[in-house]
């Protein structure tokens, strides 16, 4: 059951993060927390906050990663 959920919950972040919807993807992921599974999603938000010139955001994003 727990897999479900968690499973469910990481096609919503890749859903927000094809739509953009930078904010949602973060506030997702700060609901699930740090795991291995999650540092691609972190890697990806991170990437357009830097491109975007947003550099605390991005760096914040960076340092949630788990690495």
């Amino acid at each position: 059951m727990v897999f479900h959920i968690y499973r469910a919950t990481m096609k919503a972040v890749e859903a927000a993060i094809q739509s953009r919807q930078w904010s949602k993807a973060t506030q997702i992921l700060e609901v699930v927390g740090r795991s291995p599974q999650t540092a691609k999603y972190y890697k990806k938000i991170a990437q357009h906050y830097a491109n975007m010139s947003e550099y605390e955001v991005a760096f914040d994003c960076h340092n949630n990663s788990p690495r």
